[in-house]
């Protein structure tokens, strides 16, 4: 049994099986991933921005001394930013390290049976949607379930390191 602590409520949530996720606002848009792949849910702070990167790289910044790369889920989904507020940062772990991933709110962790999951909808989209598990029914929304992991290419996590590498 594995636990996620929650730092926006200091409220401890046991995972105890895969169908936990973590349910979030991307402007007015539900969201969710796995509770397991997320290891923290901070509040928003001060980013160190980097010059000519991505423009869904927001710059890098450091949680508990480490130093980790900050990404905007909106910019990377091609979204409009039509909720500026105080931000959340979930973070998680990938293939160059504890990524960031900047998101408007977390709502709930909720429960999802995976036959309640669509999987791969039939959707048409010009940006490759590898990222997305499906959609499902939550009480009266639909949410679309995302593995954050997948959100980003190998050359997005080469850029993110080598990012991480010039400031250090």
């Amino acid at each position: 049994m594995s636990t996620v602590k929650l730092l926006t409520d200091n409220i401890e949530y046991e995972a105890l099986d895969s169908h936990k996720f973590l349910l979030f606002k991307l402007n007015e848009e539900l969201y969710a991933t796995p509770l397991l792949a997320v290891k923290q849910v901070i509040e928003n702070q001060s980013v160190k921005m980097i010059p000519n990167t991505t423009p869904y790289f927001l710059g890098l910044i450091n949680y508990r001394g480490q130093i980790m790369g900050l990404v905007d889920l909106k910019k990377r989904f091609q979204m409009p930013d039509l909720a500026p507020s105080a931000k959340t940062f979930l973070i998680f772990e990938s293939e160059s390290g504890p990524i960031a991933a900047q998101v408007d709110h977390v709502e709930a962790v909720i429960s999802l049976d995976d036959e309640k999951i669509e999987k791969k909808p039939n959707i048409k989209t010009d940006v490759p949607v590898h990222y997305m598990i499906g959609v499902a029914q939550y009480q009266n929304d639909m949410i679309t379930v995302i593995d954050l992991n997948k959100s980003f290419s190998s050359e997005d996590y080469v850029q993110i390191r080598s990012t991480k590498l010039m400031s250090g």
